[in-house]
């Protein structure tokens, strides 16, 4: 909110600046032009300053353009470096902490959220996912999956009800204890114009650890990539602020998001469509190379695609905010349901037959 606002502000003040500065030139230019019509000036003369006021004008109007794009520029990289240099983003004082465990559980407790001026999404929802849990989340758009997730990890507030995590109520704890146990992948991509290695430890180079960098790209399978790119892990990416900068496919920016997740090393890994941009059998891969990773970990999957229910310790089925069906993929895929549906329809980009 803060940023927008400053944005915002700074948007107005240089828009207003600059048709102050059009208004004043207008005024003087053809004012002048008038005055030197009425003096005899010939029409050609006339045209030919006219074109050079308009010449003039648009110049004008590149300037602060330019410098409103540059103080929000300024307004990112500052929110950056901000970032970047901070080890707490939570403050005030909460009555509660998450005490240390090696697996969490959460509890939703009769939790009721919706979107503002939007009808209920989810009504007195009761979820239980036990610690070292993989659970696979999966239904249609709009079901509510990305919601749960960012209900789960704090991101969102329930409209009622309580969801808790080692039997204390997030509500009640600093928001930088969830994030820091969690480690999330959303669908949408951000990426900082900066090095690989930032891009994964979101730390500064010189507090981020190499050999962990190196692990975590071969297992996101990106290893090879970066080291076929002429600065390897020190190149930037996107050339918002360095024109050499290199620009990913999709896929292979979901497999750095990836490698960044397995750098944080959380208790609790959250891949919200993580490999979207992957084609089905890779998709099939790179999750058996996750399952490796969370062993013993509460992690929870969310994809359309299917290939990622058949590890998992039980699947939820989401449906317009409401739990399906709820089991294992064995038990679920052979009830008559929208999951055995679902699956069957998916079968045959798949090699092996499950069913």
């Amino acid at each position: 909110m803060f940023y927008n606002n400053k944005r915002e502000v700074n948007n107005f003040k240089a828009q207003g600046i600059g048709l102050l500065a059009v208004l004043f030139r207008d005024v003087i230019c053809y004012g002048y032009l008038v005055y030197r019509v009425t003096k005899g000036l010939s029409i050609s003369d006339f045209v030919l300053y006219l074109g050079i006021i308009g010449g003039l004008n648009v110049w004008i109007k590149n300037i602060f353009q330019h410098y409103a794009s540059f103080t929000e520029n300024i307004i990112i990289v500052d929110n950056l470096r901000t970032f970047l240099l901070r080890e707490e983003i939570g403050e005030g004082k909460y009555e509660l902490t998450i005490p240390k465990s090696k697996n969490y559980t959460y509890v939703f407790e009769n939790v009721s959220f919706s979107y503002e001026g939007g009808i209920p999404l989810f009504e007195n929802l009761n979820l239980t996912i036990e610690g070292g849990e993989k659970i696979a989340l999966v239904g249609a758009n709009g079901a509510g999956k990305t919601t749960l997730v960012k209900l789960m990890s704090g991101l969102y507030k329930p409209k009622s009800g309580r969801i808790l995590i080692n039997g204390v109520d997030i509500s009640k704890v600093n928001p930088t204890e969830v994030l820091k146990l969690t480690g999330i992948v959303f669908q949408d991509i951000k990426v900082f114009p900066e090095s690989i290695v930032q891009n994964i430890s979101c730390k500064l180079e010189k507090y981020s650890d190499e050999a962990l960098i190196n692990k975590s790209l071969k297992g996101a399978s990106f290893y090879e990539t970066v080291q076929n790119l002429v600065s390897k892990e020190k190149t930037i990416l996107t050339k918002n602020l360095d024109e050499n900068g290199v620009e990913f496919s999709g896929g292979q920016y979901q497999k750095l998001m990836l490698a960044r997740a397995l750098y944080k090393n959380a208790e609790v890994l959250i891949l919200d469509e993580p490999t979207a941009a992957l084609d089905p059998l890779a998709e099939a891969d790179m999750y058996l190379k996750y399952n490796e990773f969370t062993k013993g970990k509460t992690s929870l999957f969310i994809s359309h695609r299917l290939s990622s229910t058949q590890f998992c310790d039980r699947v939820i089925f989401l449906e317009k905010g409401k739990i399906k069906q709820d089991g294992s993929h064995e038990k679920i895929v052979r009830e008559e349901g929208p999951y055995r549906e679902m699956f069957l329809a998916q079968a045959h980009y798949y090699q092996e037959e499950v069913i």
